[in-house]
């Protein structure tokens, strides 16, 4: 799910069978929907302005990221006010620090120490994304 959010991916279903039993399939589809969708309604059509990466605790383009070995941790702009941070490191957490609360926010975050999946508006400003976890969130 994070490389779709990262990427502005549709939803990927995989095959039912590879989920476990039926109610894991509709729970799986439903998480995937609900989240992936509401990113993707507000990305599909905007353009992205500047995508950068994580690296040494700075936001730098991908030439430094390269160089670097750090492409784990993505940032996204887009032209319409959607901004997405996405944490792909295996075992490292990213801390985002937004400027201002959002309009509208959508991710998987910890909050308060437990992951939490969530879709709307957030009453937060500042956001720990796990191994997998990211940020979208939206200004007028």
């Amino acid at each position: 799910m994070a490389c779709e959010i990262a990427f502005c991916h549709g939803a990927y279903i995989p095959t039912p069978d590879s989920l476990g039993e039926s109610d894991q399939v509709m729970a799986f589809v439903e998480r995937e929907v609900r989240l992936v969708a509401s990113v993707h309604r507000r990305c599909a059509q905007a353009r992205p302005l500047r995508i950068l990466y994580g690296v040494n605790g700075e936001l730098a383009g991908v030439e430094q990221a390269i160089i670097e070995n750090q492409l784990w941790q993505v940032f996204v702009a887009y032209d319409n006010g959607l901004r997405v941070w996405v944490n792909l490191h295996p075992s490292e957490t990213w801390p985002v620090t937004l400027p201002h609360k959002p309009s509208w926010a959508c991710g998987s975050a910890l909050i308060d120490g437990s992951r939490h999946d969530f879709v709307g508006a957030q009453a937060f400003s500042s956001y720990v994304l796990p191994p997998n976890g990211w940020l979208a969130a939206q200004w007028p």
